[in-house]
Order: structure tokens, then C-alpha cells, then sequence
């Protein structure tokens, strides 16, 4: 009895864990979604309101991404990035034990994924430097996220490149 209940136990564990990828591709879609919302969304308001009203600052002055008079017509709430810079974070870690069970687009599944992290990192660095705003301290440590997360992916999936060329059973994805 014991025996039966710790099989069934074990099966739906491994259920679950094949059926987690699933889960990880929509955490995936949710913290694209999230950057592309909180980090590109706020630049192209402020410069469509800067384009309106004629105040965008000359290209010596930083252009879109400067400072002028009534330029930006206000501070975008980019700390937000932080959500999207954690959930990544908490994406690269979660899938450390992993094989390789995501699809992928370019690269490996992991390689996009860095590819994805290095994008949010960099869009992150630009709106910490963007309009000179007090919120530039918070982002910049919001970029410290996204680099380990880009850390994590690549290192990882070195490792699957590694097993995977030298032939390891253990290393190959399903």
C-alpha cells in the first residue's frame, strides 16, 4: 500500500516536472511583456507627448533620451523594471536543474533567454540614464539584476553545450 502511494506520488511529481517547461514559457511571455510594457511603452509616450507639444531637446542635447525645457512632460515610472529584471532572475534560477525543454528561437533555449536578459538590461541602463531622473540609483541596481539572470542563463547553458559535446547521456536534451 505504502509502495503504491509513494509510485503514484513519484509519477505525478514527474508529471509535473515535465509539464513545468510549460509554465516557465509563460513566465518567459510574461516578462517580455513586462519589459517591453514598463521599459520601451514609457519612452515612446514621453516622446510622442515631446513630439506633440514641440519640446523634444536638440541631439547635442540628448535628443529623445535628454532634458529640456518641458522635456520630458514627466518622470515615467520606471522602476517598474524591477518586476521584470526579479521574474527573469527567478527564471534563470528555477531552470538551473533543468534539461533544456523550451523551445528555442535563435540560439539555445538558454542562449535566448540571455539574449532576452541582455535586452532588458540594456533598456534598463537607458532609462537610468534617461532624462537625468532621481530613480536612476534604484535602476541601475535593477540592472545588477538582469546581469546575474544573463549570468545564470549563459553559464548554464555552457554547461548544456559542454555535455552535449563530449557526448554525456546526462547532458542531452529529451
Amino acid at each position: 500500500m505504502t509502495t503504491r502511494r509513494s509510485t503514484a506520488s513519484a509519477a505525478r511529481r514527474i508529471a509535473f516536472l515535465d509539464d513545468w517547461p510549460d509554465y516557465l514559457g509563460w513566465t518567459f511571455v510574461a516578462a517580455v511583456v513586462l519589459t517591453v510594457l514598463f521599459s520601451i511603452v514609457p519612452f515612446i509616450v514621453v516622446t510622442v507627448i515631446g513630439l506633440v507639444q514641440g519640446t523634444i531637446p536638440s541631439s547635442d542635447a540628448g535628443g529623445v533620451y535628454g532634458t529640456g525645457p518641458g522635456y520630458p512632460a514627466f518622470q515615467p515610472p520606471f522602476w517598474l523594471l524591477w518586476i521584470p529584471a526579479v521574474l527573469t532572475l527567478l527564471l534563470s534560477v528555477v531552470t538551473i536543474p533543468m534539461r533544456s525543454k523550451l523551445e528555442s528561437f535563435v540560439f539555445s533555449v538558454r542562449g535566448d533567454l540571455a539574449v532576452f536578459a541582455f535586452v532588458g538590461f540594456v533598456q534598463t541602463i537607458a532609462a537610468a540614464g534617461a532624462f537625468g531622473g532621481p530613480q536612476a540609483v534604484t535602476l541601475l541596481w535593477a540592472s545588477l539584476v538582469w546581469l546575474v539572470a544573463v549570468a545564470l542563463f549563459a553559464v548554464r547553458g555552457l554547461v548544456d553545450l559542454v555535455g552535449q559535446a563530449f557526448g554525456s547521456p546526462a547532458r542531452r536534451p529529451r
